[in-house]
């Protein structure tokens, strides 16, 4: 609907934010849908990594995990699964759910 979603709020993207937010704070958002937007868009770079180099994926491996957004940032985003944060952890490091383990290692 015009937004920008190049700008950052704080020290992250609008793509990291969808990625990690729980539908339970936004009820009835749909996070799946905003992220393919975002990746449709292609104005937010997928690997971008916030100021502790963490990344979209990241986010959504570690925070409130979830298996389809996951699926969507690295099928269709192409995300960078070996981005490491600046702790050295990357998404499998941090991933609790068996299932996106198993993703990400496909």
């Amino acid at each position: 609907r015009g937004a920008d979603p190049t700008i950052c709020e704080g020290r992250t993207t609008v793509l990291m934010n969808a990625s990690w937010v729980p539908g339970v704070i936004h009820p009835g958002s749909d996070h799946v849908a905003v992220i393919r937007l975002l990746l449709e868009d292609g104005r937010v770079p997928v690997n971008a990594q916030d100021h502790l180099g963490r990344t979209a994926l990241v986010q959504a491996c570690f925070f409130k995990p979830c298996l389809e957004r996951v699926r969507v940032l690295l099928v269709e985003g192409h995300a960078d699964h070996t981005i490491p944060d600046h702790a050295g952890r990357r998404p499998v490091d941090v991933a609790r759910d068996p299932a996106i383990v198993q993703l990400i290692q496909v």
